[in-house]
């Protein structure tokens, strides 16, 4: 068994239900062979020290987030964007504050503003009529996650827009060697 647990959650959301998020308590998880901790670059240090000590003794590979390149609703991928002054984000996720200092971080001289909608969100008329204004002529693309992206290419008006969908990869903090290594022999 191969379980991934992401670092940037709170002790208190592998409670049970209904205090936290878990199905199963945490002992459940002895059964695993190896953990996948994803995320650890957004992690808080207290949450990254809290998941490598409730799983000190176990095969831990840990794993960073990090921006793959962009790609626009026509399916054209660039590695980098141009130079980007002033940046709209808007984002239908759970924790958009990651993801904008993701983007601060990658671009620290832009002025990054984001809008947020709750998680799953289906932006309806009002919603892009909203996105519009806040971006006519005042700034340079809008960025959003390539969850959000699929949805906003079913809306016309998008296609005019310089929309670009942010591309996220999983970035092992260890040799891949070793993470094979382990796998083959879990399954041997």
């Amino acid at each position: 068994d191969i379980v991934l647990l992401d670092s940037t959650e709170t002790p208190i959301n592998y409670n049970c239900f209904p205090v936290g998020r878990a199905r199963e308590n945490w002992r459940a998880l002895n059964r695993a062979k190896v953990f996948f901790l994803t995320k650890c670059n957004w992690a808080t240090p207290e949450s990254l020290a809290f998941h490598r000590d409730s799983l000190k003794g176990q095969e831990v590979f840990e794993f960073d987030f990090g921006i793959k390149g962009f790609c626009d609703l026509r399916g054209n991928f660039l590695n980098q964007l141009p130079k980007a002054k002033k940046i709209l984000l808007v984002s239908a996720i759970a924790k958009p504050k990651a993801f904008y200092q993701m983007i601060q971080n990658f671009y620290s001289e832009a002025t990054v503003v984001g809008i947020d909608f709750p998680d799953h969100h289906r932006f309806s008329a009002a919603d892009i009529k909203h996105i519009q204004q806040c971006f006519h002529g005042a700034f340079d693309c809008i960025l959003v996650t390539e969850k959000d992206g699929v949805k906003l290419a079913q809306i016309k008006a998008a296609a005019d827009w310089p929309l670009w969908q942010v591309q996220l990869e999983l970035r092992p903090c260890f040799s891949v060697e070793s993470l094979y290594a382990k796998i083959h022999s879990v399954l041997a």
